[in-house]
């Protein structure tokens, strides 16, 4: 599928997420977020654009079909075809949402000031830069009861309230890591600013 406002304008896309229904939502540099439906048919939100002023590195979709939308100017919502930014106190919403995750029915929202988490009326903050002098979060991956966080600084896992960090100081030979993502004979596969490394979860 050719996503492009016209024949010159091809759009540049930053992130993706899958709904129940089998659609597939899109985040862009500049256009909003483009729904792809299963019958292969387009919806803009433009308005996504109108209230963040920037682009969507993030996009999660939810239990409740719920689209959250990470942008430059903080976090939006996509319910029921509309756009709304949510207000809970705590979220971010002049900072860059760079990573989004759902966890044990929890939204995760990454950026570049750290962790929050959304607990129904509230959010809680994780302090990273205690722990290793992590300030932007680049990915977030819920793997069996621990919530892996990916950062400038290397690795954070979270598992029972307890926040642990693996970066150069604990051998890790990279620095800033991407994205960690598991396999089926229980390996990670890690992206990193120094290619592509691969370990156990021993």
């Amino acid at each position: 599928i050719a996503l492009a406002r016209n024949h010159d304008n091809v759009v540049s896309v930053l992130s993706l997420a899958e709904s129940a229904d089998g659609a597939i939502w899109v985040g862009t540099f500049s256009d909003g977020v483009i729904r792809i439906g299963a019958d292969d048919r387009l919806t803009h939100f433009d308005q996504v654009q109108q209230l963040s002023s920037g682009n969507v590195r993030a996009l999660v979709v939810d239990a409740q079909d719920r689209v959250w939308v990470g942008t430059q100017g903080g976090l939006l919502r996509i319910v029921d075809g509309r756009v709304e930014r949510p207000e809970i106190h705590g979220l971010p919403k002049h900072e860059l949402v760079t990573a989004l995750g759902l966890h044990e029915g929890q939204l995760w929202v990454g950026s570049t000031e750290g962790v929050r988490i959304v607990r129904q009326d509230h959010v809680q903050r994780l302090e990273l830069n205690q722990l290793g002098g992590a300030r932007t979060v680049l990915g977030l991956q819920s793997i069996g009861k621990a919530m892996w966080i990916s950062t400038d600084r290397g690795l954070y896992r979270h598992l029972d309230g307890k926040l642990g960090h693996v970066g150069l100081e604990q051998g890790l030979p990279v620095d800033a890591v991407f994205q960690i993502v598991p396999d089926r004979l229980g390996n990670v596969w890690l992206s990193s600013n120094r290619g592509i490394l691969r370990t156990d979860m021993v």
